[in-house]
């Protein structure tokens, strides 16, 4: 911001100084930096979308990594190699091709605010050339002009790197205001139904009560009047298709997603009336990923 401001004021007084030899420099101004405005705005908005697109190449060519990494045991033995190579490479030319999009844009902006940036100075050198002639300018002041128009192109240069580098922070910028501004989890929860206290004076294990959710408010219902009562000192597994609500039934017992309405209970007390870290606390996950070390756990 500091460089684009320093840049921003660079342009102006050399604008400032191409005035005083006629004033239609002055007005010459406004379409140089017009001009610059329209370059700078539909240059954000297609670098927004080459860089969307280069984040997805990226994320495809690390899932293929992963597939390389991890899967490749599987992929022989099926005798598919050669095809995740293909994935590979489609994956890698896409990034690239994202990339070169990316640049692409880039340079086409500047282009054009070069070519603005040189026909102001062509213009005000016409002008000033005129007021020459005429006299109304000394020669040492045509001078000075000639010498601030030849760092012009060189200043709005500057002033497009540095807008561009504005522009690029910004997404992270929001990105922090999204995350500090974001609600408080159990401010975001409903929970409407609920069950007489003395209906759950003798009741253990882990119950689920016509509950229903989804991720967000404004998402789809996953689960719907959904009931399940895990016994105490049982062994519960959790099986079907993909889709089909395994992860969502614990995150649900997590307080992980948005309640509709229903009840969750551990030993007949209802986890939403729980500190959510304390509820989580009580929950041990092995993911089915798991890291191995070597060495001992000691050391």
């Amino acid at each position: 911001v500091g460089d684009f401001f320093n840049a921003s004021i660079k342009v102006l007084s050399i604008g400032a100084v191409a005035a005083v030899a006629s004033p239609w420099a002055a007005l010459l101004m406004l379409p140089l930096l017009g001009g610059f405005a329209y370059a700078q705005y539909f240059r954000s908005e297609m670098l927004n979308h080459a860089r969307s697109l280069g984040v997805i190449a990226t994320s495809q060519v690390l899932s293929r990594k992963n597939d390389l990494i991890e899967g490749r045991e599987i992929f022989l033995l099926y005798g598919r190699a050669g095809h995740l190579l293909q994935r590979m490479s489609e994956s890698v030319r896409d990034y690239v091709r994202a990339s070169a999009l990316t640049s692409q844009v880039e340079i086409w902006a500047s282009f054009w605010v070069r070519v603005f940036a040189e026909t102001y100075s062509f213009g005000v050198l016409v002008l000033m050339t005129t007021a020459l002639a005429r006299g109304d300018i000394t020669d040492t002041l045509a001078g000075v002009i000639i010498s601030s128009l030849f760092g012009v192109t060189a200043s709005v240069g500057w002033l497009d790197f540095a807008t561009s580098l504005v522009s690029r922070s910004s997404p992270h910028v929001r990105r922090v205001f999204e995350f500090v501004d974001l609600p408080a989890e159990d401010s975001e929860e409903v929970s409407t139904q609920r069950v007489p206290r003395s209906s759950r004076e003798q009741e253990s294990g882990i119950v689920f009560e016509r509950y229903s959710m989804s991720y967000r408010h404004d998402t789809p219902v996953i689960l719907r009047d959904f009931n399940l009562t895990l016994a105490s000192g049982s062994k519960t597994a959790l099986v079907g298709r993909t889709g089909a609500g395994k992860t969502s039934v614990m995150q649900a017992l997590l307080r992980m997603v948005y309640v509709r309405s229903g009840d969750i209970r551990i030993d007949g007390q209802s986890i939403f009336k729980m500190d959510v870290r304390e509820l989580r606390r009580r929950f041990g996950v092995v993911p089915q990923s798991p890291y191995l070390f070597a060495g001992t756990v000691r050391s």
